[in-house]
């Protein structure tokens, strides 16, 4: 270790003015310095004699590190290699910090080479620039006694963002990068930058859920290449990942576009965000699984609406598939109406209603003894319910060229005659070339030739549905294709919640909730719902993709009426001041009061009580509110600030013309451009309510300068600031017209 003293310690003298605590205590220490893994120790410290606060450390081990240390605060302007005495931090109680450690050399044993050990330094010393590099180095005298010199890196540059997302590099030239910008939708420009990043090995599924965002995607599988065959069959979550992380695994300098992401919650904030979700579906088209998420919280409040999914004694609303088959609501009162507690007939009773009530046949699947909550779940998954229906669905995954997967969902709807139906069609058009599918998938059984076949056709099969119907062929188990992540994970639970038995789907059920919630993966919203499972979901979703916009939008449809999570708390607090930082205040407000809309219980009564007003107009000598009625307004004392004394004028004419203050009778300011006291009638129109008629509307109100705090009527700021950029008050040099 290596402890940093006061040298007035060093003297006895001048130790003996210190206090015990201050003589006793280092003003830095580091520990452990060198690397102890093999027992070294120091053999030699030296402070640089040409950058200030820099020393370096030679271990027994031939490693060499660098330092540079700092008082705290260090002052930015002087560069990073500077120290900053700070006059607020006195001798007596430094506050020192280590701002940079590097390794200029290794131990020796981390080199891989034969003759490393004789290179291994054994003393060494400073050089400054131009004795033997251009900056400042270090000569080591290596075991072999030869000389060796290091250069050291020359100390970062300041960088820093603006408030615009300007990146700026501040050293001995400033550098200023700024993003891209554009008028295009946020998701179009995403989907511009994923064409062009996404490479022939990440295209890792050839038919998106969203046809728009994985056109790459399709043209790369039509064109049958050996190194998309050898991972498409990624996981759903990894394909999402590759997704998202296309920017930062590109190799080209766009770093326009690449500042050009960091403002994309800002953009999507601006293009309304918020609790519309087919709204949402299209600011996030970019992205397939966000528009199946938004897709499954749209279903959710479709079943929630007009209290479609109350009963007498519980409210269902917003619950996800793992809470209906448990047959649990969770820990929130509000969601038992009868005020006692629900049994499991409750529940069964409360399904059963909303499946009436939604007119929603009965079950058609496995035997099981809860038909009423598998046919719940498959309504939230996206069933389709006969045969028009289905033939619509099939149709559109047609259109976007999803052959196989139109197939599989006839099949795994129970209609193999419109799954041979489209095979059909598809091979006269010589869309398709698999011309003995149709003989398996008409089969009530499959032979062990036929068998030997599908296991052929999977191992050659580019598309993960193909390959999912080929592997029920094989196993003749559903269970084979509800546990293939490959798929999305809503089509995994829907063949799960009809072909598996009770026991097999409470195990998936139980599994696959405890992965989504463990990793954030948004496509979990169909198990957890909206409720208390889902706040652990978003708390790991946040973590990993840093996306809280998404989970508070989402989670506040639910908090405070149904989830009570002081993690939400947060989590708008965190989002309301990045809207704030961003100055879009108005979608701020908008979020507030919708959101304090939804918070409304089952009876009327309102959950989040109304925001204060966040500005109020003061008198500029007392600031007392203007407002001749506030309920919010302390009592005034018997002077204002300053020692002015205030009068009682609560019930003097000025008062009511709202001229004057009404707690200290001080009239207004005045305007800096007519001199008149702001809130006096125009002097120019005749008295009485006929002066209203043709009376400019802007000169009831007032106009102030957020930079300079000057008032004047708006229509006379109007007018001067249209042929003016700077304050008409004399003397005073503020461009108010370019305030924001």
């Amino acid at each position: 270790m290596v402890s940093v003293w006061d040298r007035r310690v060093v003297s006895r003298s001048s130790a003996a003015s210190l206090s015990d605590s201050q003589s006793a205590t280092a003003i830095l220490e580091i520990n452990p310095v060198v690397d102890v893994s093999q027992q070294a120790n120091i053999w030699s410290l030296r402070y640089s004699g040409y950058s200030r606060g820099s020393f370096a450390v030679l271990s027994s081990v031939g490693q060499v590190r660098l330092f540079d240390v700092a008082r705290y605060p260090i002052d930015l302007d002087e560069g990073f290699g500077a120290i900053s005495y700070s006059p607020t931090n006195s001798v007596d109680s430094p506050v020192h910090v280590v701002k940079k450690s590097i390794d200029l050399q290794y131990p020796w044993h981390d080199i891989h080479n034969g003759q490393a050990e004789q290179r291994r330094p054994i003393a060494f010393d400073f050089a400054g620039p131009g004795s033997l590099t251009n900056t400042e180095c270090i000569f080591t005298l290596q075991q072999n006694r030869q000389i060796e010199v290091v250069d050291i890196p020359v100390r970062s540059s300041l960088i820093f963002f603006t408030a615009l997302n300007d990146f700026v590099i501040h050293g001995e030239t400033t550098r200023i990068i700024s993003p891209k910008r554009s008028t295009k939708p946020i998701a179009e420009e995403l989907m511009a930058i994923q064409s062009k990043s996404l490479s022939l090995k990440q295209l890792m599924n050839p038919h998106s859920e969203n046809q728009t965002a994985s056109d790459e995607f399709d043209k790369s599988s039509r064109a049958g290449s050996s190194a998309t065959k050898k991972i498409v069959f990624a996981s759903s979550r990894q394909r999402h990942e590759v997704l998202l992380n296309v920017l930062a695994q590109r190799d080209d300098d766009n770093n326009d576009e690449k500042l050009g992401m960091l403002d994309t919650q800002h953009k999507k904030c601006i293009e309304g965000y918020l609790f519309d979700c087919e709204l949402n579906k299209a600011i996030v088209k970019n992205d397939p699984w966000l528009v199946e998420f938004w897709d499954e919280i749209k279903t959710m409040e479709n079943l929630a609406s007009n209290n479609g999914m109350v009963h007498e004694t519980l409210d269902l609303s917003f619950l996800g598939i793992h809470s209906i088959w448990k047959g649990q609501t969770g820990p929130n009162p509000s969601r038992i109406l009868s005020g006692g507690s629900a049994t499991a007939a409750d529940f069964t009773s409360a399904v059963n209603l909303v499946l009436s009530r939604h007119r929603y046949g009965a079950f058609e699947g496995v035997d099981t003894k809860f038909p009423e909550r598998r046919q719940l779940g498959l309504i939230m998954c996206g069933y389709r319910f006969g045969e028009r229906r289905l033939r619509e669905k099939c149709s559109e995954l047609l259109a976007r060229g999803e052959y196989y997967k139109a197939i599989v969902v006839s099949i795994y709807h129970g209609r193999k005659d419109i799954a041979i139906e489209l095979l059909r069609s598809l091979t006269k058009s010589k869309t398709l070339d698999n011309t003995g599918l149709a003989a398996v998938i008409a089969c009530e059984t499959v032979s062990k030739d036929q068998r030997q076949l599908c296991e052929w056709m999977a191992e050659d099969a580019e598309d993960p549905y193909l390959k999912a119907l080929m592997a029920y062929f094989v196993s003749g188990d559903w269970y084979s294709v509800a546990t293939m992540k490959e798929l999305p994970l809503v089509r995994r639970v829907a063949v799960a919640l009809k072909f598996l038995d009770d026991a097999r789907l409470d195990q998936f059920l139980e599994e696959a909730t405890t992965d989504a919630m463990a990793y954030g993966d948004v496509e979990g919203i169909i198990l957890t719902g909206l409720g208390e499972q889902s706040m652990d979901l978003f708390q790991n979703y946040i973590a990993r993709f840093n996306d809280v916009q998404t989970a508070v939008t989402a989670a506040a449809l639910t908090n405070p009426r149904y989830v009570v999570d002081e993690r939400f708390s947060y989590w708008k607090e965190t989002y309301f001041l990045q809207m704030q930082s961003w100055k879009t205040f108005m979608e701020r407000t908008r979020f507030t009061v919708q959101h304090n809309r939804k918070a409304i219980s089952l009876d009327g009564q309102r959950l989040i009580k109304p925001s204060p007003r966040q500005v109020t107009l003061r008198c500029f000598h007392c600031q007392s509110s203007l407002a001749r009625n506030d309920p919010n307004a302390k009592p005034t004392k018997s002077e204002a600030p300053g020692g002015v004394p205030i009068t009682n004028a609560a019930n003097t004419p000025s008062i009511a013309s709202g001229t004057v203050c009404p707690k200290c009778g001080r009239p207004m300011p005045r305007c800096c451009i007519c001199m008149l006291w702001l809130g006096t009638p125009d002097p120019s129109k005749p008295p009485g309510a006929a002066a209203l008629e043709g009376e400019d509307p802007m000169a009831r109100f007032v106009n102030f300068c957020m930079s300079c705090n000057h008032c004047s009527h708006a229509h006379h700021a109007r007018d001067w600031f249209a042929k003016h950029q700077m304050c008409p008050v004399p003397d005073c040099n503020c461009l108010c017209a370019r305030r924001p």
